[in-house]
């Protein structure tokens, strides 16, 4: 029989993927969170874990024991699991009864009231399932051989350590499965999404930043085609951009272009002459995507591309002939 899967995202980002199977009278469904072991952090290996099981202690405006009235009287067999990259709640049912246990997992999902009474009993509930798990052999063996060749965190047992479970504590829960986001004067405030956004200085610590023209304020050096010195001859950084393709063509091009300039410095003074010129030209907007430190470093390939090529068959010319010529066009940039 081909399987026939479905996929759609929904407006707020939820991405649901299912098959239909008309011969069939009842509903599987899973939910699966970024929420794995891989998130548990430093010294907290099975946080995961237990804040899985602390949502099921309550949710919405339902206790635990609600929670599971709810699901078997609906008929629900239902389950909570981690992996290593999510926490997953799921559940088999007749179809008719999806519709009236959906939001209960919407509250499991976005509103686990994690209630500190039930707790302890949450905690010991994980450190009784590994008690039986760390006595055997295959776990163990399993375990050492995802330390042995899985970097970190990937290689954290997705159930947990008995004793770094024992020093989670509730407030750790909250932060991993709680609504809220705790800034670090402590402050907390609840939200519905987290959106996260980076940024970066570009640095080379292994040379005085000096030597590149660096402004002293975004630290950006400030070289010819982002590549080389507008003065100097023995400085040059290949592969300081950032392409809209593929790298490895222009960083070539880049090389080619440098071994020249070496070359000429040594028995290609016309050659040498001319790229020493092309360099002292001011570079035009076309270089950069927009004309502001955060674009500092990207190049549009094509045209990026064809300056070097003029370059490379202008220093060939001139190492050839060794006739002057004046510099034209987008070749100076």
């Amino acid at each position: 029989m081909k399987q026939s899967l479905h996929s759609t995202t929904l407006d707020n980002g939820l991405t649901l993927v299912g098959e239909n199977l008309p011969g069939l009278e009842s509903v599987a469904v899973a939910f699966h969170t970024p929420a794995g072991a891989i998130h548990d952090g430093p010294g907290r290996c099975g946080l995961a874990t237990l804040a899985g099981e602390m949502c099921l202690r309550g949710a919405g405006d339902r206790t635990s024991r609600e929670v599971v009235e709810a699901f078997e009287s609906a008929g629900v067999q239902w389950s909570q699991g981690v992996s290593t990259t999510h926490t997953s709640f799921s559940g088999a049912m007749v179809a008719r009864q999806l519709p009236g246990v959906l939001p209960i997992y919407a509250d499991l999902l976005r509103r686990p009231t994690l209630p500190e009474d039930e707790f302890a009993a949450a905690q010991q509930m994980v450190l009784q399932n590994l008690a039986g798990l760390e006595d055997d052999p295959a776990h163990l063996a399993f375990t050492a051989l995802r330390r042995i060749h899985q970097p970190a965190p990937w290689h954290r047992p997705t159930e947990g350590i008995s004793a770094e479970v024992t020093t989670v504590a509730p407030a750790d829960v909250r932060r991993f499965a709680g609504d809220e986001v705790e800034f670090a004067d402590g402050r907390r405030a609840a939200f519905d999404v987290v959106i996260c956004a980076t940024g970066y200085r570009p640095t080379l610590p292994f040379i005085d930043p000096r030597l590149l023209g660096a402004d002293a304020a975004d630290g950006l050096p400030r070289l010819f085609l982002n590549l080389l010195h507008p003065v100097r001859d023995d400085i040059a950084v290949v592969g300081l951009i950032q392409p809209d393709s593929g790298q490895w063509g222009i960083t070539d091009l880049q090389s080619r272009l440098v071994a020249r300039m070496a070359v000429a410095a040594l028995r290609g003074p016309r050659a040498a002459a001319w790229l020493y010129a092309a360099r002292q030209r001011p570079q035009t907007a076309a270089a950069r995507y927009v004309d502001s430190p955060r674009h500092a470093l990207e190049v549009e390939h094509y045209s990026y591309r064809r300056r070097l090529e003029r370059l490379v068959a202008g220093m060939d010319r001139r190492m050839r002939t060794g006739a002057p010529r004046t510099i034209t066009g987008p070749v100076a940039g």
